[in-house]
């Protein structure tokens, strides 16, 4: 019984989908990052991970409001190879996402958008590390302004955000950190 009460709401998101743009998206993808601070930082090296969330997309025609919430487990040191799940020492964001989008056009299969705004960052925990980050040495709080474009393909959507740091993540040290996501879901 449950499982028909879960399909009848999948589909019925699916149908109104495709009728407006107001929905709730699911996410996941590989976070990536990169910032000037030489203890987690090698040239040529990125910092990634991994992410999961929920985001809204509120509007009628063209315009909408995009917020969420996403929870990202970023790796402390670079890597020269992307490799998001790997056992090294992590630290654990929670990103409020709010941007304004449109959506430049729409066929029966396919719309393609863009969105800018700004990005709230919560630093909610730390696996243990030899360089002892930890809340002393990581801002709890940071701020970024964040860009993206995103196709949907029927209920499937892909998304590719950069957001660019403007407060310092690494406490005392002006360091800031710069993302990259690439997300994947399903819009209903």
């Amino acid at each position: 019984m449950k499982v028909r009460i879960i399909l009848f709401v999948l589909f019925a998101g699916i149908c109104i989908a495709g009728y407006s743009q107001s929905g709730l998206s699911v996410v996941g993808g590989v976070s990536m990052s990169y910032t000037d601070n030489p203890t987690t930082s090698s040239k040529g090296e990125m910092i990634n991970g991994f992410h999961a969330g929920l985001n809204g997309r509120i509007g009628r025609n063209y315009w909408y409001f995009k917020p969420g919430v996403e929870l990202h487990v970023m790796k402390f040191y670079p890597e020269k190879l992307l490799n998001p799940f790997s056992d090294k020492p992590a630290m654990y964001l929670i990103k409020v996402p709010a941007q304004i989008g449109v959506r430049l056009f729409k066929t029966d299969f396919m719309a393609l958008r863009v969105a800018g705004g700004l990005q709230f960052s919560f630093t909610a925990g730390f696996d243990n590390n030899s360089d002892n980050f930890n809340h002393n040495t990581i801002k709890d709080t940071q701020l970024g302004t964040l860009i993206g474009a995103g196709i949907d393909l029927g209920p499937m959507c892909i998304d590719v955000n950069f957001e660019k740091g403007l407060t310092e993540l690494y406490t005392g040290t002006g360091y800031k950190a710069d993302y990259i996501f690439i997300s994947a879901g399903f819009f209903f």
